[in-house]
């Protein structure tokens, strides 16, 4: 990587534009404004100064403010930026110059995050490449990049603790869930399958997440970065499906530090890119989309030959694995060949994470019921999101909330009408389960709630009935009614009673 700030700026910005420094404001005077009441906070041709880092992913490419540590607003990139060679500079710290050129209006908002679409005028401040340790003690800048091969993880107590349960290296705990003498403890895999344990009076070292990620630059120094929160793990990189996995010794990658009292800082969710995957990386990637190709092919010839069960379970099969956007893609372009009352359920693209290699609802309910239900066709899906709906299928894995089946059927594309017929019949299923066992159960109370919850949220065109009609079951059988069905209860008959002075 060059350091050079011209080279940097010309191969970012097509088209050079002047501008006046006194007619730049800096970012964070959105607070005062906001203060003043001004929203948003800037307007269209305001010149913004800003710090952050560039970043691309599905919603596209844009200057993402890291201003003291705020990890704050985004500038959506357009013109005259290059796209393309911008990708390359992905989790770079920047100092930058951007015009203002429309506010995105959002249907909902994290914190005090604006999004906004704006240009890149000039890059003004570039971060320090693998300083050496005199520079990093004596710098007045906060920030630099570190740039080489990855070498290792430093100990840390979390390691000791997950070795000691034979567990392999390049796990780490992602939660926890404690009592006085039990710890329950949510784990990821090195292969990125999420399960638990159950530990009793663990050592406190599985706390102690700190480590040092350990970088060998091109002119053979190691620099340390300090984690204090734990691995840092991929933002993005070259290849797809990297994201939230953890550097392996081989990979040339680049991270973006903090420099505090001539130490390097990055916590894990820090902007970290892989630039080259080690030889073993790119060997087992490379295995992986042989398979997945074979896998597709013989889709497409079980299709061919009217096998559409077979084809279902292989397409099914392949969408739990890392495919690529590509290969994902040629799912559904498989599947529509099928005839539509032989055809799989499938959930829409963009519900797939980040890196398109899994749907979390699709994987969380395969993991709890023992089922795929990608490779269902709808008459399939409907009948057993009914049964596990209504309590009527045991869970036989992991834990899941059984009602993202109502979730999932709306992202398969089943229309309203089919939701509230899956809505009705978890209800009643679960009031009957309860009236027969003369109890109420925390299962039947939450699934009953979360129903409601769910159809009164999206507006069903009958969720006032159903919600109505529930209450009088619970009552008629003497049960309490679950809170969700009180609120929206209450809510609807002040909806519907007129007020004083209106009659």
């Amino acid at each position: 990587m060059s350091n050079n700030l011209l080279a940097l700026r010309k191969s970012l910005i097509q088209h050079q534009e002047g501008y006046d420094l006194e007619n730049v404001v800096e970012w964070n005077t959105k607070f005062v404004r906001q203060l003043l009441g001004a929203h948003p906070p800037f307007s269209p041709g305001e010149l913004v100064r800003v710090k952050g880092f560039i970043k691309y992913d599905e919603d596209g490419l844009r200057l993402h403010v890291d201003d003291d540590g705020r990890v704050a607003d985004n500038f959506y990139m357009v013109n005259p930026i290059d796209a393309e060679k911008a990708k390359a500079y992905c989790g770079l710290p920047l100092e930058s110059v951007v015009r203002v050129l429309q506010f995105r209006e959002q249907s909902y908002r994290i914190s005090n995050i604006q999004n906004y679409t704006a240009g890149l005028i000039d890059v003004t401040s570039f971060p320090l490449i693998n300083p050496t340790q005199t520079e990093a003690e004596v710098t007045a800048n906060t920030q630099a990049v570190i740039y080489g091969q990855f070498v290792r993880f430093t100990e840390s107590g979390e390691d000791r603790f997950l070795r000691s349960l034979g567990l392999p290296e390049g796990t780490r705990i992602t939660g926890e869930d404690s009592t006085s003498t039990r710890t329950k403890l949510s784990i990821k895999l090195p292969d990125g399958k999420n399960t638990s344990i159950t530990v009793d009076n663990p050592s406190q070292d599985y706390r102690d997440s700190a480590t040092h990620a350990v970088i060998r630059t091109e002119d053979g120094r190691e620099i340390e970065i300090h984690n204090p929160t734990g691995r840092i793990a991929y933002s993005g990189g070259t290849i797809e499906n990297i994201t939230d996995k953890l550097p392996e010794q081989g990979d040339v990658l680049r991270i973006s530090a903090k420099i505090c009292d001539g130490t390097f800082f990055a916590n894990r969710g820090d902007p970290c890119f892989l630039v080259d995957p080690s030889d073993d990386r790119y060997a087992r990637m490379n295995d992986l989309q042989i398979d997945l190709e074979h896998n597709l092919d013989t889709a497409h010839k079980v299709i061919a030959e009217g096998k559409y069960a077979d084809a279902r379970t292989i397409l099914a099969e392949t969408r739990t694995r890392e495919v690529t956007e590509a290969q994902l893609d040629r799912t559904y372009e498989l599947a529509k060949s099928i005839p539509i009352t032989e055809r799989p359920v499938l959930t829409d693209k963009k519900e797939y994470s980040r890196s398109s290699d899994k749907n979390y609802l699709v994987d969380s309910i395969d993991g709890a019921f023992g089922v795929r239900v990608e490779s269902m066709t709808a008459k399939e899906f409907t009948a057993f999101a009914k049964r596990a709906l209504a309590g009527d299928i045991a869970k036989t894995g992991n834990d899941a909330d059984t009602t993202y089946l109502l979730t999932l059927a709306s992202h398969m594309g089943f229309d309203a009408t089919s939701i509230e017929d899956l809505a009705i019949y978890a209800i009643q299923g679960r009031i009957q389960r309860m009236a027969e066992t003369q109890g109420q159960d925390f299962n039947d109370e939450y699934v009953i709630g979360q129903t409601i919850n769910t159809i009164y949220n999206n507006k069903t065109p009958n969720a006032a009935k159903i919600i109505v009609d529930a209450a009088e079951l619970l009552q008629a059988a003497g049960l309490q009614l679950p809170y969700e069905v009180r609120e929206y209860k209450q809510i609807l008959l002040e909806e519907t009673t007129p007020l004083i002075g209106n009659v």
